[in-house]
């Protein structure tokens, strides 16, 4: 019989304050983060407490039952509501994430006031009612709880089933509201990463509450298939709001933890594969997109002409007087700037070209062009290479959306577009780019960037100049890139917009 998983509200009373999040119910157990137990082990010497904690082993009752934090768990079967008390029977240190969240976000900020470490987002707690667990010696608890964890590592899959751009859902309490219990969100995996990718991205949309939340695989099968659990809602690179949620990979948390002897040796081998026409268009979608590192700035570009190498990217991605490098995987390709419009002036273009033989071999291919006009609420894939710095060697990321906004010189869409996404593609979902990123959104009288706002260059306004350069290979023509039509200006000082 496969193991029932549930998404539940774990509240945590705290002198009377009440701090919550979701989690993931497994077998007579339930998995969270630290999210909801934060200002608990803030109160009783949090910094000791968690260097006192060695990574990667399972720690069985790690607080006194005379001063342990007072919990319940939140469950609802159809129309009934279930509370019950809980204790904490373990804790650990994921060592993959702890590694990785020093590593890969180094530059981010998470949870909601800016208070959070970003190791605690390496730390988790298993939860069991609390009249279950006094019927428990130590070592039979670890032996249930390994078996139980054991069991949820064979029916999770692994990072190597997913790809990114797979559609996934989330089940989670938003708010921490009992009103809200087992709210559905769905999206795309947007990246996958870290040590042993113990790490994802993902577009679903979630709020605070939803830490500990499971994410699934969307399928159209009835059965649950698991990979993930929500690690952090609210993101900020370098001050700026991410609008993706991050989530931890089961596999290569659980597989660091499960003593040996309990694993699963064929647990790679019990997973489907979820491939489909739409999973190998997006990866047909990633092979035309590289990353541009012009000096101390970096951002997307995409391959035009494979045979003669031309590649367009933003203006404002290059930086004056500096080398310009392609890369694509872990290779570099330099690049010669044929032209450049001026920065953030319509339409803030770019035109490389890197010696043709430094392609031939590679798995590259040349974008399709749209030659129809985008329309409101199409379907659309924005493909970059957003938030992590070349020296990460991190693949490019997808987030999905529609077109929101259709003018002549103007694309708006709502996929999350973030810093280094600049000069990236906008593909329909036939695969043919309709557009360029330029920019996500910014209120300059508060500061507030809104990712999932954004302007792209309609491919149909510069179809005209770029198809004529690519078949004459005459630069002047590249001149008409930059407009100062008064018309064309309109359109793009409406917002101000920022990458």
């Amino acid at each position: 019989m496969i193991m029932e998983l549930h998404s539940v509200l774990v509240e945590c009373n705290n002198n009377n304050d009440i701090y919550t999040n979701s989690g993931l119910q497994f077998s007579q157990y339930v998995l969270i983060n630290s999210n909801v137990l934060t200002s608990y082990l803030q109160e009783h010497s949090f910094n000791k407490w968690f260097n006192d904690i060695a990574p990667g082993i399972m720690h069985i009752y790690p607080f006194s039952s005379v001063n342990e934090p007072k919990l319940r768990i939140v469950a609802r079967d159809a129309d009934k509501t279930s509370v019950r008390s809980a204790r904490v029977v373990a804790c650990f240190i994921c060592n993959n994430i702890l590694v990785s969240s020093q590593k890969y976000l180094k530059d981010w900020a998470v949870d909601c006031d800016g208070n959070q470490r970003r190791e605690t987002l390496s730390l988790f707690f298993i939860l069991k009612a609390a009249s279950v667990v006094q019927q428990q010696t130590s070592n039979d608890e670890k032996k249930d709880l390994n078996k139980a964890l054991n069991e949820l590592l064979i029916i999770s899959t692994s990072p190597q089933f997913l790809s990114i751009g797979q559609e996934v859902y989330i089940e989670s309490t938003p708010f921490g509201n009992r009103a809200f219990l087992n709210s559905y969100s769905q999206g795309v995996v947007s990246n996958i990463f870290g040590e042993q990718n113990s790490l994802l991205l993902t577009d679903c949309s979630s709020t605070p509450g939803s830490e500990g939340s499971p994410v699934y695989i969307k399928t159209r099968w009835k059965q649950k298939f698991i990979f993930a659990i929500v690690i952090s809602c609210l993101n900020w690179w370098k001050g700026e709001w991410v609008g993706l949620t991050l989530a931890a990979n089961l596999v290569p948390l659980l597989r660091e933890l499960i003593p040996p002897c309990y694993q699963n040796i064929n647990v790679l081998k019990s997973n489907p594969t979820f491939a489909n026409e739409e999973l190998q268009l997006l990866a047909t979608l990633t092979k035309s997109v590289v990353q541009i590192v012009s000096g101390s700035l970096w951002g997307t570009g995409i391959l035009l002409n494979k045979t003669k190498g031309i590649f367009i990217t933003n203006s404002h991605v290059i930086q004056p007087h500096t080398e310009v490098f392609v890369y694509w995987r872990t290779l570099e390709i330099k690049a010669t700037v044929l032209h450049r419009t001026p920065d953030f002036e319509p339409f803030d273009l770019a035109i490389l070209k890197a010696n043709p033989r430094d392609l031939e071999k590679l798995d590259i291919s040349s974008s399709v062009l749209s030659t129809e006009a985008a329309q409101r609420g199409d379907q659309i894939y924005a493909v970059g290479y957003p938030l992590f710095p070349r020296n990460l060697m991190v693949r490019p990321s997808i987030t999905r959306g529609c077109v929101s906004l259709v003018q002549e010189y103007v694309v708006k869409t709502t996929a999350t577009v973030l810093p280094g996404s600049s000069g990236g593609a906008i593909f329909n979902d036939n695969g043919k780019l309709i557009a360029i990123t330029v920019s996500n959104t910014k209120m300059e009288d508060v500061g507030v960037v809104y990712p999932r706002i954004n302007l792209a260059v309609p491919i149909l306004a510069i179809l005209e100049y770029l198809q004529l350069f690519l078949q004459t290979g005459d630069t002047k023509i590249l001149s008409r890139l930059h407009s100062s039509d008064l018309s064309v200006r309109q359109q793009w000082d409406f917002v101000s917009g920022k990458l």
